[in-house]
This record gives C-alpha cells, structure tokens and sequence, in this order.
C-alpha cells in the first residue's frame, strides 16, 4: 500500500532530470527545470492509474472544483488537463484509485465539505464517468482502498474528523465488485 500525503498549493509533477560532470577530480551534479502541468484551482491530493490502458501511470487530481486528469503521453508528460465538476462534492479533499474484478478503474474521491464519497469510473480511454455519491461521516478526510472484507473486491475506508468529541472515526463502504459499494458501516 502507497503512502501519500496531500499537497498543498501549486502541484508540480517534478520529473527532474540529473546530469554529472566530473572537472579536475571535482564532481558536480546540476537539475534541470521541473516541468509544471496544469491540475486545476487548489489541488488537494493526487493519485496514479492507467486510465486508458497503455501501460503509462496517468494522474487523477483533486481540486477546488472537482476532479482533473492528466493522461500520460508516454514521453515524460502528459496531455493537457481534462476537468470533471462534481456538483454534488464541495470541497473535494482526496482521490484514490482502484481496480474491481480486473477490468475496471474505479477513482473514489473525499468530498469533505458534503459528507460523502463520490465514484468515477474510467471508461478506457482516458475519460472519466461520475457515478455514485455514498455518505460518509460529517467531515471526511481520507480513503484508503483495500479488501477489508476477504471477498476479492475493493472496500473504501474513510477517514472521519467529525464535528467534535465522540463524533471521528472511519467509516467502512464494502464494495459489490461492479464499482459500487454498501452503504458506509460508520
């Protein structure tokens, strides 16, 4: 299981390219520029899947809007941005992604100022489909994806900070297999 942590402000995907010369016994390691991609106003997390089967990790980014992601070109970049609003998601917090059955990609994201959770699905092709919004707690922070269940199909656990004492905890979404899940066990 990856560990991530949310980036906060400009989100750069650093791809920096190191060069070493060697001058009278001296040795000397220079970087060149980092290539900046565009992610949307105020990404927030960011998570990697092959959304359109090439073999490359393509990015999912949330932002101040919703969703952004960033195809890979298989040359080091990527494609420029494409946006996805999720009305029903204010203030998206944190994206993972997953697999169901083998063949579908599935991207959770945290909706922390509703609540919930919202699925997207990736139709192959590098495009994204907004499913299902399930609740999830009053002030949500994080998913993890993993089968907490031992029935071969991705669960969401989320990460509740709630409104105070007594009312945090995480709360558990079994998934079906087809992308979508159970009600929350909070």
């Amino acid at each position: 299981m990856r560990k991530r942590s949310p980036l906060l402000g400009a989100f750069a995907f650093a791809a920096v390219c190191a060069t070493a010369t060697s001058l009278w016994g001296q040795s000397r390691i220079s970087f060149a520029a980092a290539p900046i991609f565009s992610a949307g106003t105020s990404p927030t997390s960011v998570a990697r899947a092959d959304l359109n089967g090439d073999s490359f990790p393509d990015l999912v980014v949330t932002n101040q809007k919703g969703v952004s992601t960033l195809v890979n070109d298989g040359q080091g970049g990527f494609l420029p941005r494409v946006d996805y609003l999720l009305p029903a998601c204010s203030n998206p917090a944190w994206v993972e992604t997953f697999n169901w059955n083998g063949a579908g990609r599935g991207v959770a994201v945290v909706c922390q100022g509703a609540g919930s959770v919202t699925i997207l699905s990736s139709n192959g092709s590098g495009t994204l489909q907004i499913g299902n919004t399930y609740p999830a707690g009053v002030n949500p922070r994080q998913v993890v994806v993993d089968d907490f269940n031992g029935d071969s199909n991705p669960d969401l656990a989320i990460v509740d900070s709630g409104a105070g004492p007594g009312t945090s905890g995480v709360s558990v979404l079994l998934g079906n297999g087809d992308g979508t899940f159970r009600p929350a066990k909070f």
